[in-house]
C-alpha cells in the first residue's frame, strides 16, 4: 500500500521560514552567550557603555601592573646578580627601559574614565618610579660604585613601594 502525502507549497514555505527564524534566534543566542563577559559563577554580566569602559580600563591597569611587576623583578635580578659581561648588562637594561617607555606611552594614550583619574595618576607615578630605577641601575652598571649601587637599590625599592600601593587599590584587585 502506497500513500502519498500532499503538503501545499504555502505550508512548506511557512515551515521553512519558521525554521530559519528559529535557528537564527538560536544562533544569535549562542553567539551572545559565547562573547558576553561572565562573572565568577558563569552568569553573563550586562554592561552599560560606561560600565564597559570602566571594566575595560581596570583590566588594562591589571595587565600594566603585571607587566611592571615582571620588569621590576627583572631589574631586581639584574641588580642582585649582575653579569660580568658589560654588553649583556647593557642589552638587559636597554630592554627593560624600552619596555617601560612603551608601557608609559600606552598608559598615557589610553582614555581614562573620569571616575578613575586617581588610579591613572598612581599608575603613572609607579611607571615613573620604575623608569627612575632603571636609569639608576644603568648608572650603577656604567659606574659600579657603592654609592651608585645604593642609589639604584633605593630607587628600585621606591618603585616597588609605589607598585605595591597601586596593587592595593581596590579597582586593581577587583576581578571583572
Amino acid at each position: 500500500m502506497k500513500y502519498e502525502v500532499y503538503i501545499p507549497k504555502a505550508y512548506l514555505h511557512r515551515s521553512i521560514r519558521l525554521l530559519v527564524i528559529v535557528f537564527s534566534f538560536l544562533g544569535l543566542f549562542l553567539l551572545g552567550r559565547a562573547v558576553s563577559p561572565t562573572n565568577s559563577n558563569g552568569m553573563p554580566i550586562f554592561l552599560s557603555p560606561h560600565l564597559a569602559e570602566i571594566t575595560s580600563y581596570t583590566l588594562k591597569v591589571q595587565q600594566w601592573v603585571e607587566k611592571m611587576q615582571e620588569i621590576q623583578d627583572s631589574l631586581s635580578t639584574l641588580l642582585a646578580h649582575p653579569s660580568s659581561d658589560l654588553l649583556i648588562q647593557d642589552n638587559q637594561i636597554d630592554l627593560f627601559y624600552g619596555q617601560l617607555i612603551n608601557l608609559k606611552a600606552e598608559v598615557e594614550s589610553t582614555h581614562v574614565p573620569s571616575a578613575l583619574e586617581g588610579l591613572q595618576s598612581v599608575c603613572e607615578e609607579s611607571l615613573t618610579a620604575s623608569l627612575d630605577a632603571s636609569l639608576q641601575i644603568a648608572g650603577w652598571i656604567s659606574t659600579p660604585t657603592a654609592d651608585n649601587y645604593n642609589a639604584a637599590n633605593n630607587a628600585l625599592n621606591s618603585a616597588q613601594n609605589t607598585l605595591t600601593e597601586l596593587k592595593q587599590n581596590p579597582w586593581v584587585q577587583a576581578q571583572p
